[in-house]
């Protein structure tokens, strides 16, 4: 009886790592895809048609090929994520990576933009 349950209690010990391993490895493994390319969010209010637009995507096309497809930007135009004011908020707090902004709401959050407005 008491072989038996030793036993018993081997077989539970060995079923109750597997999970641990599962977890570890599937960890490790969704790590090492994260370093191998880095995705910039960046979000504006214009239009796609726009030529400052434009000017992004195609900035995106060359930091993907000059970091050797390591570095992808991903933009949101059209306020996707929000007004100019909210993507600056978005910023400041880590959600998104770069945003391009007017002046005018520029000087909400630094006064001292003021002097170009």
């Amino acid at each position: 009886m008491y072989i038996a349950s030793r036993t018993i209690n081997k077989d539970l010990m060995r079923l109750r790592t597997i999970p641990y391993f599962l977890l570890f490895f599937s960890i490790l493994f969704s790590c090492n895809q994260l370093e191998k390319t880095k995705t910039i969010k960046l979000a504006h209010g214009l239009d796609v048609n726009h030529s400052v637009h434009k000017a992004m995507v195609k900035m995106g096309a060359d930091l993907k090929e000059l970091s050797g497809g390591k570095l992808r930007l991903e933009i949101y135009p059209s306020q996707q994520l929000g007004t100019e004011r909210q993507c600056l908020e978005l910023l400041q707090i880590g959600s998104l990576d770069m945003t391009k902004v007017s002046v005018g709401v520029l000087e909400n959050f630094a006064p001292k933009m003021k002097v170009l407005g």
